[in-house]
């Protein structure tokens, strides 16, 4: 059952709308407490950049499968409390946000690797310096997005075309690997939208772990 508990009504049904954003919902799986959320809970925060001074939790966490395998989507709460404000007088108003992300374990090691827009320092830098992955005849990506790794060369055989093409439909895609587990988020606030993003991406992955 979905975990809807939140601070204001509107936030219960923009959390029911993004689980209602998800294609195939008879065939995922709501994980909100046993080893396996605790698992995957566990993994995530040592993996992702967690805000100052807020407690991270998953409101809710869904398994789904693809053709190659299993992935997890998480509907993740950061909650600020009840901040200073800026003369340092405590204020009354509770401050958190809501994030999407996507969690998949893989079968190939593919080391420390980044993904993300690129910006306009990104492309002076680059001039100069060579230091992102470029992948051959996919110039609309390259100049798009900035991927790096420690493994280019298993990187480069990952990002086939099928999954390149799944990553430009959307803008703003952040995508963290840590050897074999693939986080992905998108850099906005949140939207409804964002799990059904997430589930297009990850469900392009050929090389997802089966259980």
């Amino acid at each position: 059952m979905l975990n809807l508990v939140s601070f204001d009504k509107s936030d219960s049904k923009r959390l029911e709308n993004s689980y209602n954003a998800l294609n195939k919902k008879n065939e995922i799986l709501i994980i909100n407490e046993g080893i396996e959320f605790d698992t995957i809970y566990s993994q995530t925060i040592e993996n992702i950049k967690i805000p100052n001074n807020a407690i991270f939790k998953f409101q809710n966490l869904f398994k789904l499968k693809s053709e190659s395998g299993y992935f997890y989507i998480a509907q993740c709460l950061a909650d600020f409390g009840y901040p200073p404000g800026t003369k340092g007088a405590q204020t009354f108003q509770r401050k958190y946000s809501y994030q999407i992300i996507g969690i998949a374990n893989i079968k190939i090691d593919l080391g420390i690797t980044h993904l993300r827009p690129k910006t306009k320092i990104d492309r002076l830098i680059n001039k100069l310096l060579k230091n992102y992955i470029v992948l051959n005849e996919q110039e609309k990506f390259n100049e798009k997005y900035y991927l790096k790794s420690n493994k280019e060369n298993e990187v480069v055989k990952f990002f086939d075309k099928v999954f390149i093409n799944t990553i430009m439909k959307y803008d703003d895609v952040l995508l963290r690997i840590n050897q074999k587990q693939i986080y992905i988020s998108i850099a906005q606030e949140f939207n409804t939208n964002h799990t059904r993003i997430i589930q297009d991406i990850l469900s392009h992955i050929k090389y997802l772990q089966d259980e």
